[in-house]
């Protein structure tokens, strides 16, 4: 069940990849939990971080109209290459009130 997997799931091998792709992580919460220490292992192993997301359920149940958490903290964002999400997300995840203002938030954060 994807409320049980987690970054324990993950070999090491994982890591040897040229491009790591974490998509809609949101939906898996113990995973999304450590998405920035697995982004982070992956910059350390050379790779190329790309993150998708999805509409995060889970954070907007918890806390409706609040900011969602893409990792432990804004510093943490510096480890996604590529960020591929939408407009509705990418407000969220920023906590910005349009585009322009989440796009220098997140290059502000290193994205």
């Amino acid at each position: 069940m994807a409320v049980d997997f987690s970054s324990e799931y993950l070999p090491e091998s994982f890591f040897d990849s040229e491009v790591l792709l974490f998509g809609a992580t949101s939906l898996v919460p113990r995973l999304h939990a450590s998405l920035a220490e697995l982004l982070e292992k992956g910059r350390r192993r050379g790779c190329l971080n790309v993150v998708g997301t999805v509409y995060d359920f889970n954070h907007e149940q918890a806390d409706p109209g609040g900011r969602w958490p893409l990792a432990r903290a804004n510093e943490d964002l510096r480890f996604i290459d590529l960020l591929i999400t939408n407009r509705e997300e990418v407000l969220r995840i920023s906590g910005a009130n349009d585009i322009d203002q989440a796009c220098r938030f997140l290059t502000t954060h290193g994205v």
